[in-house]
């Protein structure tokens, strides 16, 4: 335990001090609060180390105005400031798709942006997934996924710029997609859940789309005259029969009148990956034309 609490903060060292000799600066253009939720999954050591090297990284960011993270404690302690209030948060930390209750720690917390991660094992690679959620708005406004095999393979600085970028770019003007939790018909629950969320990843990172992801719950939105969105529906089913899984994505408007509809066949995981990037392009200039 001493052992991995050294290693850590070794890491913490040189991770700040590459950043603050590197001739690429971080932008500095994510305003407001940053909350940094415990990452989760199967590999804990590396999500702690992931997450609590967020924050440092998020320190760098000059116009950020606090920083906030939140330890097994403090997640204990709000979990009874919650339920005082009516609200049962669960007995772990939120899921990586579990938007709204990551939203309503956030708004607890009055941050103005989420970030949270989740890392599991699949065919003997790591996968990483990270969320950056803008609460103003409750929309996925940016993500990161990357499969690796060594901690050291993961580019907290390259995140955090792309992460501080995209806070910064207006989605008001943007077509909203509620994405809903997958109809998964059968084969892995997980890697089919991992898969939608890399998609979503992938359309919110297209600076195309205000993305509503997974569990959002479209009866807390807040429509006013200076907040409203021409949304779309994302409905997406997934089947697997012998070794192939059929990834189907449908469109609506919001009074479910079938606008187009995009699918992709892979055989694992893996190929997987690489069909979704595939399939959010081919969904992205189907939907802008």
């Amino acid at each position: 335990m001493r052992k991995q609490y050294w290693i850590t903060l070794l890491f913490m060292a040189l991770l700040l001090l590459s950043a603050l000799v590197s001739p690429i600066a971080l932008p500095a253009q994510m305003q407001g609060s940053l909350l940094i939720l415990p990452f989760t999954g199967s590999q804990p050591d590396h999500a702690r180390e992931l997450a609590i090297s967020f924050g440092y990284i998020g320190v760098l960011m000059q116009d950020i105005d606090d920083l906030q993270y939140i330890n097994q404690r403090m997640w204990e302690i709000w979990r009874n400031v919650f339920a005082k209030i009516g609200v049962l948060l669960p007995d772990s930390f939120p899921d990586q798709m579990d938007i709204s209750n990551s939203i309503d720690i956030g708004f607890e917390l009055d941050a103005t942006h989420v970030i949270t991660g989740h890392i599991t094992t699949i065919g003997g690679r790591n996968i990483v997934l990270l969320s950056l959620i803008d609460l103003y708005t409750q929309q996925l406004i940016s993500g990161y996924y990357k499969q690796y095999t060594r901690f050291e393979e993961l580019n907290i600085i390259e995140i955090a710029s792309q992460f501080a970028k995209s806070a910064s770019v207006d989605t008001n003007s943007f077509p909203g997609l509620v994405v809903p939790f997958p109809v998964i018909r059968s084969g892995n629950p997980e890697e089919q859940a991992l898969l939608t969320q890399v998609l979503c990843y992938e359309l919110a990172n297209s600076e195309r789309f205000a993305i509503f992801p997974m569990d959002y719950d479209m009866t807390r939105r807040y429509f006013t005259e200076e907040f409203y969105f021409d949304e779309l529906i994302m409905l997406i089913s997934i089947k697997s029969k012998r070794t192939t899984t059929t990834f189907t994505v449908d469109i609506y408007d919001m009074e479910l009148y079938h606008l187009d509809y995009a699918e992709k066949t892979y055989s694992n995981f893996a190929e997987g990956l690489v069909r979704m990037p595939r399939l959010a392009q081919e969904l992205i200039e189907r939907i802008m034309e």
